[in-house]
């Protein structure tokens, strides 16, 4: 067992400069070493589905980390993939504009959706799994009815390739409004309810928001101008701490499912994990190239995307089991 530690803080070592203190309580469990750019992890976290560039989506067995099943995908590139609340679905988001939808397990396409007049870049089902919301490059967001992929609703955006986020009980949609703002929407009426004053700079480029899992708080990343990760409170849009980590725009944020940590991926590769309550930064990994972020539905496991189209990219999983007794 300590040989493996040992190969692994080795390895680690060999992907980027971390201080000792950085490497505390943390293993690289594997590399995945092919093109990816987006990920998605079952709903009983046994099995992380990835694509990108190569018009296949992997499903990969997490304990293995073998690939045991692909599915085919002529879309171009593969921007999001989720896998829908009840775990029946897995939705994708693609550069040829188009959703597609198939059956979990078995990978069967069952629709695809002429969705928008650009790039399709972010996704997000309700808790029920009834209804889908993408976002694009078109600077619109838009509902569709699973069942039917009808189209319920199109919401304009400030934002190309607009962040999207769903409250836990689904009453309420976060998107990226006019004039420097975070935008809450009812889903109910489709009304905007509320503007929170966002970063001080252009929100033009962030690509991150993502509510607690008590629904009390939203996560959003900066942009080029903005590198910073702030937490709000919903009910009153007061921005209650500011996170300040390596100096590059945020790709992507995700709550821990206990609502403990965040973890937030940056355009130059680096990973960042925070404890919520204090805003401390308990780890960090530098270097590389632009990756998004999601924990396992444990917690237990932190993905890394870890590239885009560079030979060296892959799927890094981090195992952070127990992370929480560490902070002081």
């Amino acid at each position: 067992m300590r040989c493996l530690w040992i190969i692994a803080i080795m390895f680690v070592f060999a992907l980027s400069s971390l201080s000792a203190q950085e490497l505390t309580n943390k293993r690289l469990l594997k590399e995945l070493s092919e093109e990816y750019g987006s990920m998605a992890f079952s709903t009983d976290g046994k099995t992380l589905y990835t694509a990108g560039s190569g018009n296949l989506i992997k499903v990969r067995n997490i304990e293995s980390g073998k690939t045991v099943a692909t599915f085919e995908e002529r879309a171009g590139y593969t921007f999001v993939l989720k896998v829908s609340p009840d775990g029946k679905i897995l939705a994708s988001g693609n550069s040829d504009k188009t959703i597609r939808l198939r059956e979990l397990p078995s990978g069967k396409s069952f629709a695809v959706i002429e969705a928008h007049d650009h790039w399709v870049r972010s996704l997000a089902f309700t808790p029920d799994s009834k209804i889908l919301i993408s976002g694009s490059n078109d600077k619109t967001i838009k509902l569709w009815e699973v069942r039917t992929s009808k189209n319920l609703a199109t919401l304009t955006s400030d934002s190309r390739g607009t962040p999207i986020a769903i409250s836990p009980d689904g009453d309420r949609l976060a998107s990226v409004g006019p004039d420097r703002t975070i935008e809450l929407w009812n889903l109910s009426t489709r009304k905007a309810i509320a503007r929170y004053k966002g970063h001080p700079a252009s929100l033009s480029s962030m690509q991150a928001l993502e509510f607690s899992p008590d629904g009390k708080t939203l996560a959003s990343g900066g942009g080029w101008e903005d590198t910073t990760i702030r937490l709000w409170d919903v009910n009153t849009g007061a921005n209650i701490a500011t996170l300040n980590g390596v100096d590059d725009p945020v790709k992507s944020v995700a709550f821990s499912p206990n609502g403990k940590l965040i973890a937030s991926g940056k355009l130059n590769g680096s990973v960042e994990l925070w404890d919520v309550a204090s805003g401390k930064k308990i780890e960090g990994r530098s270097g590389g190239t632009p990756g998004s972020v999601a924990f396992s539905p444990g917690g237990e496991i932190l993905a890394q995307v870890h590239g885009i189209s560079d030979s060296s990219s892959g799927i890094y999983l981090w195992d952070i089991k127990g992370q929480e007794a560490t902070l002081k």
